[in-house]
This record gives structure tokens, sequence and C-alpha cells, in this order.
């Protein structure tokens, strides 16, 4: 068997290692600053705990997500070389006019990479699902925080102008 038929693209090689690195260190990355951001919950103020708590598990579950997407993309170069031969058999036996059917074998492995890539794609599609939850998630509690913000300082500023008033009225100037 020819070498080009069983080894990965070089490119293709490059650029998936390149991304197992860069999701790993992500991955690492998020973990360590949410187990840090879990050690200080007791600092933050009480009505910011939940979000925070919430938060930090949510981006937890990310990164082992990241990971397990990472070994997936590991597995790839293990199944990569059987998968380029069951197609190149494959695409022999279709050039044939009239092509036998494929071997139990062929069925089995073609069957498992299906499976293999679809859930490879679905840990992917609840990765991007999840950044989406906590995108929001974070801009709710921002947006709440920030209303909170403006009707303390509107309390503030309402405060501000009674005593300004009661003052005025005490020197009888009202």
């Amino acid at each position: 068997m020819e070498r080009g038929a069983r080894a990965v693209n070089p490119v293709e090689s490059v650029s998936l290692v390149a991304l197992i690195v860069v999701l790993l260190g992500i991955a690492g990355y998020m973990t360590w600053r949410q187990v840090r951001a879990l050690r200080g919950l007791a600092e933050l103020p009480a009505e910011e705990r939940p979000h925070q708590h919430r938060q930090a598990r949510r981006r937890l579950f990310s990164s082992a997500l990241m990971v397990v997407f990472a070994g997936m993309l590991i597995g790839y170069f293990f199944l990569y070389p059987t998968y380029r031969e069951v197609t190149r058999q494959v695409e022999g036996r279709n050039q044939l006019e009239n092509p036998p059917p494929l071997t139990p074998e062929q069925e089995q492995f073609l069957r498992l990479f299906t499976w293999y890539w679809s859930a490879a794609f679905l840990v992917l599609l609840l990765l991007v699902s999840l950044a989406v939850v906590d995108f929001w998630a974070t801009a709710r509690f921002g947006l709440r925080s920030h209303r909170r913000l403006q009707a303390d300082h509107r309390a503030q500023l309402q405060a501000e102008v009674q005593r300004f008033r009661n003052r005025r009225d005490g020197n009888g100037e009202g």
C-alpha cells in the first residue's frame, strides 16, 4: 500500500494539531480562571454570587467539552488511515459495472465513522450552544446590574434633592 493513501495530508495534520493545542490551551486557561473565580465567591456581594457560581459552572463544563472535542480530533488521526483505505476501496468498487456490495467490515467501519463524527459535531454544537447561553446570561446579569445601579443613583439623587429642599425650607427661603 502506498504511503500517500495512509497518511493524513500534512497541511491538515498541522491544522488539526494547532486546533487541538489551541482548544486544550483555552480549556486549561478557562479551567484555571473559573477555579479561581469559585474560590473568590465569598468575597463577592451576595447578589452576585449565584450568577458568578452558575457562570463558573457553565464555563467549566465548556472547558470539559473542549477537552472532549480535542480528544475526538486526536482520535481522527487513528481513524483516518482506515477511512482512507475504505474510501479508496469504495471508489474503486464504484468504477466497476456491477459493483459488489460493501463487506460487513466496510459497512461497520463506515457506520462507526459516521457515528463518531456525529458525536463530535454534537459536542461542538453543545459547546457553541453553551457559549451562547453564557453570553446571554452575562448580558442579562449586566443589564439587571446596570438597572439596579441606575435605580440606586436615582434614589441617591432624590434623597439629595430632598435634603437640599429641607435645608432650604428650614432656613425660611422657601
